[in-house]
């Protein structure tokens, strides 16, 4: 994540670039992990107790909007965030709980929709075990 750019497009969408939404971004970017906002919440506070549950929604749902991150939607768990808006898939260890992105290239996804549909963006959720808990 280049963070000065998307605080010049924060600007440019005339949103408020605050000491909150750079710590955001500043864990979102050091984060590939693609952790969760109550996880993203948890470490902001032990920093900085000032910032809320809702700026951290709220950023990130705007973030998301912007194109900035990709919202992971995992079954029977909290949504991630992942700090790279590029089109690829994810890995979802059913053991431990990781999220690995998988690149694009490296699936190949029939995207043959009835005609009239356009497809925006894809993406495929693998689940499974990775390595450590396969031998665990």
């Amino acid at each position: 994540m280049d963070i000065p750019a998307v605080e010049a497009l924060l600007r440019a969408k005339k949103c408020s670039v605050t000491p909150q939404r750079r710590a955001i971004l500043r864990a979102l970017a050091d984060d590939h992990a693609h952790p969760t906002a109550a996880q993203l919440f948890e470490r902001l506070t032990a920093a900085d107790p000032v910032t809320s549950r809702a700026t951290v929604y709220n950023t990130l749902q705007l973030l998301r909007e912007l194109g900035v991150v990709r919202e992971v939607y995992v079954p029977g768990d909290e949504s991630r965030f992942d700090p790279d808006p590029t089109p690829h898939h994810h890995f979802l260890c059913t053991g431990c709980g990781a999220l690995s992105d998988v690149p694009d290239a490296d699936v190949q996804v029939a995207r043959a929709l009835p005609e009239g549909f356009e497809v925006r963006r894809a993406g495929v959720l693998f689940e499974g075990r990775c390595p450590s808990c396969r031998e665990g």
